[in-house]
C-alpha cells in the first residue's frame, strides 16, 4: 500500500503523467503483482512491463513501481532515475522501490543502428548492446505508429564466419496493449553458445506476427521491404 501512495503521490507532485508497473509479467490476468498494483493504482493512468525481459522507457516523464526480485534490466531505471526510494518488505522478501524518470529519459545502445531500422509494424530498431560474457544481449526499439494488432516476438539467430547456426532464440516482445507511440523498449536476451564458432559471429534480430508467424520486414527510405533481420557483427574473443 506504502509503495502504490508513494507512486501515486510522486505522480502528483511532478510531472510525471503515468506510473510503469514493472514486475515479473505484464498481463494482469496472470501475474500476481501486474493484478496486485494493477488494482492499487487502478485510478491512476498505468502501464505494465516485465522486468525479466524488457524495461519501458515512456517520451515523457513517468513514475516506476519496481519488482523486488533482482533483474538485470532494473539498472537501467536506477540510472535514468531523478528520485529514488526503497520501501522494505517483510524479513527475507527483500524491497519494492519507486523511481521517477524525467521525460526523454531513454538509454542510448553502445552500438547504435546508423540509420535507424525500420520495420513495417511501425517498430524502430536503434541499435543494441553487444553480448555479454554471460549471453546478455540487449535490443533498444522505439515504438512508432503500429500498423498491425496483436502479439509479435523477436527472433534472435546467431550464425559464425562460415553460416554456421550456433543459437537461436525467440522471445515475446512487451504487448502491443502496452505500447505508446515515442516509446523506448529495452529488450533483453540470452544467447548461448558464443563461445564457439569461427569469428566473426552474427547476430541477426527480427520481429515476426502471433500467431501467424508472418515475418516483419525492414524497410528502406521508400518504405519498400527489403530484409528479415537487422545484423549485428560480433567479433567476439
Amino acid at each position: 500500500m506504502y509503495a502504490a501512495e508513494t507512486a501515486e503521490k510522486w505522480l502528483a507532485e511532478t510531472s510525471a503523467t503515468e506510473v510503469i508497473i514493472a514486475g515479473t509479467g505484464d498481463d494482469p490476468a496472470r501475474d500476481e503483482f501486474a493484478a496486485v498494483f494493477g488494482v492499487l493504482l487502478r485510478d491512476v493512468p498505468h502501464r505494465f512491463v516485465n522486468i525479466q525481459q524488457a524495461a519501458l522507457f515512456p517520451e515523457g516523464a513517468a513514475v516506476v513501481l519496481l519488482h523486488p526480485a533482482p533483474a538485470p534490466l532494473m539498472d537501467l531505471y536506477a540510472t535514468a532515475a531523478t528520485a529514488e526510494r526503497t520501501i522494505p518488505l517483510r524479513p527475507g522478501e527483500g524491497f519494492l522501490m519507486v523511481v521517477t524518470l524525467p521525460a526523454h529519459s531513454a538509454p542510448t545502445p553502445s552500438s547504435p543502428f546508423v540509420p535507424l531500422r525500420w520495420l513495417s509494424n511501425g517498430v524502430n530498431f536503434v541499435g543494441v548492446d553487444a553480448p555479454r560474457p554471460n549471453g546478455d544481449f540487449r535490443l533498444y526499439w522505439e515504438v512508432g505508429e503500429p500498423r498491425v494488432d496483436g502479439r509479435y516476438y523477436f527472433l534472435n539467430h546467431v550464425q559464425d564466419a562460415l553460416g554456421n547456426e550456433l543459437a537461436q532464440t525467440d522471445v515475446p516482445a512487451l504487448a502491443m496493449s502496452q505500447w505508446r507511440p515515442g516509446d523506448v523498449v529495452v529488450s533483453r536476451f540470452v544467447l548461448q553458445d558464443l563461445e564457439k564458432g569461427v569469428r566473426p559471429l552474427t547476430i541477426r534480430t527480427g520481429m515476426y506476427h502471433f500467431p501467424s508467424l508472418e515475418q516483419i520486414y525492414l524497410l528502406d527510405e521508400n518504405a519498400a521491404p527489403y530484409e528479415d533481420a537487422a545484423e549485428t557483427i560480433v567479433p567476439l574473443d
